[in-house]
């Protein structure tokens, strides 16, 4: 739902509320250029200047998985329709 909303800015992901309050500063996702959320898996997706893919579940805060892809900075990111991956 729009309850909650994501931002990244310079250094980290920043989630907020409705009313535009900060709830959470997510110091996992670092430097980030790209951010997705996955609706079917409650994920928040997020890939950065360091090249790491950071998967955080919104519904618990959790970090599920911290990937290095070892190809240095990524632009871009798409969502695959069929398993919302």
């Amino acid at each position: 739902n729009e309850t909650f909303f994501a931002a990244a800015q310079k250094k980290y992901v920043y989630i907020y509320d409705k009313r535009g309050l900060e709830v959470h500063c997510l110091r996992e996702h670092a430097q980030v250029h790209s951010m997705q959320f996955l609706p079917r898996h409650f994920l928040l997706a997020t890939i950065g200047k360091p090249g790491i893919l950071v998967y955080q579940d919104t519904s618990t805060g959790a970090t599920v998985a911290e990937l290095k892809t070892k190809m240095g900075c990524c632009d871009a990111s798409a969502l695959n329709p069929w398993n919302s991956t």
